[in-house]
């Protein structure tokens, strides 16, 4: 039996529990093309090298006064 997670559930535990500044690196396309959009709504900065290897990096991001509001 094989069991799979899904994308979105594994990016929030990996936000969940990477530091500010805490990296993930990934090598497989198809993930790369799910994984980057997610990433950069999270506000991490991301890098592909030799278009392959997706780096990203876990910054410190606070909401300013307009986004806080509804």
């Amino acid at each position: 039996m094989k069991i799979v997670c899904d994308v979105l559930d594994v990016i929030v535990e990996m936000d969940r529990i990477l530091r500010r500044g805490g990296y993930t690196v990934q090598d497989n396309m198809e993930i790369i093309n799910k994984l980057s959009p997610i990433l950069h709504s999270l506000h991490w900065s991301l890098t592909l090298y030799k278009d392959q290897f997706l780096v990203g990096k876990k910054g410190f991001w606070r909401p300013t006064v307009g986004e806080t509001k509804s």
